[in-house]
């Protein structure tokens, strides 16, 4: 891994994994970069490629993306990003259930008062292996009243399978 500092705000990075195992090796090279617009805004860009050599000719390679634009106050902290992480992509340490996924969204949490906080997120997800997409809207929110702790939260969720039909799931 190295990493260079432009200047204050820019940093550029590269990675390069070789993991030798039985029955061949893998590879994972990658790219960086933070952009820090202000104290409060800040952009991440990364990519990488893996590919898996197997000693009987048979190589798997994938790649990973993601794309963060984060602002954090005193008071709230939000991001929107885009993720995607093709379905043979990793060295073995990825999380299988996010082979294929492709995301964007956003997410923000907003401490009114010292009692009082407010979360919520709406993010798009398709499954790049199935063509199953899922679109997601969710709010909570939490305050504390002396010893009593009180949430309350909504979430709607439409999963649909690409030329099939719509399962709708709201929960309050």
């Amino acid at each position: 891994r190295a990493k260079v500092a432009i200047n204050e705000q820019l940093s550029l990075g590269v990675s390069h994994i070789n993991e030798g195992r039985t029955g061949g090796e893998a590879t994972l090279d990658g790219v960086d970069m933070s952009y820090q617009f202000t104290d409060q805004t800040k952009l991440t860009v990364e990519a990488a490629q893996t590919v898996d050599h197997k000693e009987t000719d048979s190589n798997k390679s994938g790649a990973g993306y993601v794309t963060e634009i984060e602002h954090q106050t005193q008071r709230s902290h939000s991001k929107i990003y885009f993720r995607e992480q093709e379905a043979e992509f990793g060295l073995g340490q990825t999380n299988a259930s996010e082979n294929g996924l492709r995301r964007m969204g956003i997410e923000t949490t907003l401490n009114a008062s010292d009692h009082i906080t407010v979360k919520g997120q709406a993010y798009q997800q398709k499954n790049t292996m199935t063509d199953l997409s899922r679109e997601v809207l969710e709010a909570e929110g939490q305050s504390k009243i002396g010893q009593t702790d009180l949430q309350l939260g909504l979430r709607t969720v439409n999963d649909q399978q690409e030329n099939s039909t719509n399962n709708d799931t709201n929960r309050s």
